[in-house]
């Protein structure tokens, strides 16, 4: 299906203008090319078409509107079909009283609409047959939308995996901004993690955190439950049978992010899964302490694999020497490794700005006590629970890394590492080789799937704001050479050379390109 995404008006622009500018438009352009060629399933752009027209838009939402020029982008996908088409055609919620706006029955001239079928029950039969092939069950069936949703199931719970492995945050989970084929959809204010913060929400007004990469989980899957709840209450699906299904994503979810990260980290299943949870757990928790780059920090650990390896295969051999200096050479590893790890962490001037809250530190406060003293008073101010919350939590780190000094956070870092490469280092010396698999070949197929799952780019926020002020000044030589990058993401191994290494130091966003607002 083909889309034209800012050409005008249509029926459903309410009272909006239906452009799009030149600024979103390069975004999405640009982020949809680069969530494909890092294998993750997604709609795509086919061209980006400038105008000579301009709209007035207020960007920071603060009084300061200002024109600026239109675009036009021409997205292509297996279908734009979504989460919230199903909802547009829900029946009333006997909880809520809510109706979806199109919740019409699909009978003919004279039938009782008490008798017809809902037209979500046409939505299933089209995507099971049109896109999923699903022909095996009778149209209008319960076992054919049971189907359809173990499927929707299924590909979404991987498609988050991969986005929790990239750091991709989407910004706007909603149910309309869920493609029903797991394909990534509606790029608005989303963002590739930089430096580590399980907090990160690159949207500007989501002051409450609830699409959060930390959130994303259950964010992705509170929509699941809807599409579930949706079909229940149009009588596709049988209330206890959606529920059963939907109940089932976190468990999947759970196993496709564990396999991400195994990836990531040179292992198999050789290791229990739960034993394996726990490292990568630590890991993570390693990541948002330190507040080190997400896609470095995988690059940094690149080597260990190899150097753990030969110090595990030539163990007593030749009197020891070999396995002295193969044991020598996994040390200096790990110390390359800490070394790199450092050059991607933060300062804690830097680990500040990139914790501060949404919200302003007296203001936070001012509603910790309201809330608890008066909490029915924060609906007066538009706030909810969930942002008090969230703002608090920012406010918490913040304060936690304002008590450490410059070298203090750098020696609490460097101990955090540390701590886990050796829990890391104890786990690759478990792999060893399938029956009837050379020496090596195993360690090679490991390798190359952590380089196919390893970026040595994404699409930082800065380089976007460069390319983006190019273009707007009529150059899209940058648009152009991100582009170019965007489609080589991988490098075919770690970065060995300190060359490499200094090229992808370059990448990182300065101070300054910390403070960038999306909406």
């Amino acid at each position: 299906e083909l889309q034209l995404k800012g050409a005008g008006p249509t029926p459903f622009s309410r009272s909006s203008d239906g452009r799009k500018v030149l600024r979103s438009s390069v975004r999405e352009f640009l982020a949809s090319e680069a969530v494909h060629c890092l294998g993750v399933p997604t709609t795509r752009a086919a061209s980006l078409v400038t105008s000579a027209s301009t709209v007035v838009r207020d960007v920071r939402y603060d009084g300061n509107a200002r024109p600026e020029a239109c675009a036009v982008v021409a997205r292509v996908a297996r279908t734009f079909v979504r989460f919230g088409s199903f909802e547009i055609c829900r029946p009333t919620d006997p909880q809520t009283g809510r109706t979806g706006p199109n919740a019409r029955t699909a009978g003919g001239a004279g039938e009782s609409p008490a008798r017809s079928e809902p037209l979500v029950l046409e939505l299933v039969d089209y995507v099971a047959e049109s896109f999923l092939g699903l022909v095996d069950s009778a149209p209008g069936s319960q076992e054919r939308a049971l189907a359809l949703l173990e499927s929707v199931c299924a590909s979404t719970a991987e498609l988050l995996a991969r986005w929790q492995g990239l750091g991709f945050t989407h910004g706007v989970l909603n149910t309309d901004n869920m493609g029903i084929l797991s394909d990534t959809i509606d790029y608005g204010p989303y963002g590739f993690m930089g430096h580590f913060d399980k907090l990160f929400t690159p949207n500007s007004s989501d002051n409450s955190g609830r699409y959060c990469y930390d959130r994303q989980p259950a964010a992705v899957e509170w929509n699941v439950a809807k599409l579930g709840q949706t079909l229940a209450l149009a009588g596709a699906l049988d209330a206890a049978a959606a529920t059963a299904c939907t109940d089932s994503f976190r468990a999947a979810y759970e196993r496709a992010h564990l396999a991400i990260f195994r990836r990531k980290l040179g292992l198999t299943d050789v290791a229990s899964d739960a034993a394996d949870a726990q490292l990568v757990a630590g890991l993570l928790e390693t990541l948002d302490v330190s507040s080190a780059d997400m896609s470095l920090s995988f690059l940094a650990l690149g080597g260990l694999p190899r150097a753990v390896h030969k110090s595990a295969t030539t163990e007593g051999t030749a009197g020891g020497e070999n396995g002295a200096a193969a044991e020598g050479a996994a040390a200096a590893e790990v110390k390359r490794a800490l070394s790199r790890l450092a050059q991607v962490g933060t300062s804690r001037a830097r680990a500040a700005k990139i914790s501060a809250p949404s919200l302003p530190v007296q203001a936070i406060r001012q509603l910790a006590a309201i809330r608890a003293s008066e909490p029915a008073k924060l609906g007066m101010y538009g706030l909810d629970e969930e942002t008090v919350d969230f703002n608090l939590s920012r406010l918490s780190r913040l304060e936690e890394i304002a008590r450490l000094s410059d070298a203090g956070k750098l020696e609490r870092d460097a101990q955090a590492w540390r701590a886990w490469i050796d829990r890391y280092v104890a786990r690759l010396a478990l792999e060893g080789r399938e029956v009837g698999e050379a020496e090596g070949e195993a360690l090679l197929r490991r390798e190359a799937a952590m380089a196919r799952s390893n970026p040595a780019f994404v699409l930082r926020e800065h380089l976007l704001q460069a390319a983006i002020a190019q273009a707007e000044c009529g150059d899209f030589g940058g648009v152009r050479s991100l582009l170019a990058r965007a489609q080589a993401p991988y490098f075919p191994g770690p970065p060995s050379s300190d060359a490499q290494w200094a090229a992808l130091l370059e990448s990182l966003p300065s101070d300054d390109a910390l403070d960038f607002v999306l909406t």
